[in-house]
C-alpha cells in the first residue's frame, strides 16, 4: 500500500470517528436542557432571559451557517437541537416569570413568587 493511500484512509477513519464523536456530543448536549427545563418550570426565577435568548439567537444563526454555507447536515442537526432546547428554556422562563408563578421547589408550596425578568 502507498503511503499516500494509506494517509487517506487514515484521515477517512478519523473523519467518520470525528462525525459519530459529534453526533454522540450533540445528542447527550441536547438531552442536557431536559434537568433545566424542569428547573425553570419549578423555578423561573432564577433563569436569565438575556443569556436563554442570546444562546437561542446563536444556535439559529448557527443552523443558517451549518444549512447555507456548511452544507453539513450533522452540524446542523446538533445546533438545531441546541435552538430548540434553549427556545424551550427561554419559553418557559418568559411564560412562568410573567404569570408570577408559585415556587414549587420551596418548602411552603402556597407561596407565591413576584415575577422579576431579568
Amino acid at each position: 500500500m502507498a503511503k499516500a493511500e494509506k494517509s487517506a484512509m487514515v484521515n477517512t477513519e478519523l473523519q467518520h470517528f470525528a462525525q459519530a464523536l459529534f453526533g454522540i456530543d450533540g445528542l447527550v448536549n441536547t438531552a442536557l436542557y431536559v434537568p433545566q427545563m424542569v428547573k425553570t418550570w419549578k423555578v423561573p426565577q432564577g433563569t436569565s432571559l438575556s443569556t436563554w435568548g442570546f444562546w437561542a439567537i446563536t444556535s439559529a444563526d448557527g443552523v443558517f451557517y451549518a444549512t447555507v454555507v456548511a452544507q453539513n447536515l450533522e452540524l446542523a442537526l446538533v445546533l438545531g437541537g441546541n435552538l430548540v432546547g434553549c427556545s424551550i428554556i427561554f419559553a418557559l422562563a418568559i411564560t412562568r416569570k410573567t404569570r408570577g408563578v408559585r415556587n414549587f421547589a420551596s418548602p411552603s408550596r402556597g407561596a407565591t413568587q413576584e415575577s422579576g425578568i431579568s
